[in-house]
């Protein structure tokens, strides 16, 4: 999510991965989102390893050795936390050591801790095809090669065995999250190059808005003529139909994205602004993901003996845990970054 650095005049990728956390919110709150969960889970996290490949750098990586370090960077700022926050969460006993350390969804449910937890592993994996596929080309990997990729990791994860218990760190998963990953890794280019070429700023709203629309409509007749394509569970490389469940991810993912596009062109950048609440969930994905499911379960008690309308029991608890957690993630940052896989150094420079 938050492990790669989001780059400064890519704020459109900030807003892409805050509307993504707040639909994780929205997903979790399983009191009151039965009608819209399943619509949601068809995408939802296809679309963060797709804005993993949109920030990851197609460079050439020389050796072996050059690769152990980026492999090594990438351990310590996804798994790190990975087994700090399911220590957090879990009893420490024996075996639920052993479910953690084994790491497939199904195991951390078993071991008690926050079953978000597998996003990081499969993260992991998947950035280490892209770098082990970059040093054997030992260049950038041009438009054929990651199409090549792409089908290859997506026929791969179609392919592999289900098991009940799921494969080792969700490893069967980091397959379609790989596709995912590089799909964003191609397309972030020309998203780039066309905003900046199209000269009026009123044509790029009105091409973006079209785009949202568009991808929108077809997200609903898609959804009314396949009404079972949204079940779908990634942690479990549950896929269903897997086609239907890489055309929903890309379609949703689209719009999502063409949302984000509009919100930063819609939004003034303000030097002076010392807080633009958007960029800060994007930037603070990771953080938000391990610290907001407590609080949607006191919500979930509180709602359990005041009866209200699901719609208003969904949008009271998604936007105070949201803040909650915004503002846990800010004593975090501060106090203990390494908690979320950052540098303590880095963090301090940030003013």
């Amino acid at each position: 999510m938050d492990e790669i650095k989001t780059r400064q005049h890519f704020r459109y990728i900030d807003y892409f991965k805050a509307l993504l956390m707040l639909l994780v919110i929205i997903t979790h709150t399983n009191f009151a989102n039965q009608a819209i969960k399943p619509w949601i889970y068809a995408f939802l996290m296809p679309a963060f390893f797709f804005a993993s490949g949109m920030l990851i750098k197609n460079q050439p990586v020389a050796n072996v050795r050059e690769c152990g370090l980026l492999m090594w960077k990438k351990f310590t700022a996804l798994m790190f936390p990975y087994f700090l926050w399911a220590l957090i969460y879990a009893s420490l006993t024996d075996r639920n050591l052993i479910l953690i350390i084994y790491g497939s969804h199904r195991s951390l449910l078993k071991a008690g801790t926050l079953t978000s937890l597998w996003f990081f592993p499969v993260l992991f994996e998947a950035m280490t095809l892209f770098f082990l596929a970059q040093m054997i080309i030992k260049e950038k990997l041009n438009l054929p090669v990651k199409a090549f990729l792409c089908v290859v990791s997506f026929c791969i994860a179609a392919s592999l065995p289900h098991f009940k218990y799921g494969y080792p760190w969700c490893f069967d998963v980091s397959f379609a999250a790989f596709g995912f990953l590089v799909m964003g890794n191609i397309l972030h280019p020309f998203i780039q190059n066309f905003n900046k070429n199209v000269e009026s700023s009123k044509r790029v709203l009105s091409i973006w808005f079209v785009i949202a629309l568009v991808t929108l409509a077809v997200t609903i007749i898609f959804k009314f003529i396949y009404p079972s394509f949204g079940v779908a569970l990634m942690a479990e490389a549950r896929y269903g139909n897997f086609l239907l469940f890489l055309l929903a991810g890309f379609i949703e993912t689209a719009f999502v994205l063409s949302v984000s596009i509009l919100l930063d062109r819609f939004i003034p950048k303000c030097e002076s602004c010392k807080f633009d609440i958007l960029a800060f969930i994007g930037q603070n994905t990771l953080c938000i993901l391990v610290v907001h499911k407590p609080f949607i379960k006191v919500f979930k008690a509180i709602f359990r003996h005041i009866h209200v309308p699901d719609a208003i029991a969904l949008i009271v608890t998604c936007v105070v845990t949201s803040i909650v957690s915004c503002l846990l993630a800010v004593f975090i940052n501060h106090f203990f970054p390494v908690m979320v896989g950052k540098s303590p150094y880095k963090t301090r420079e940030i003013k």
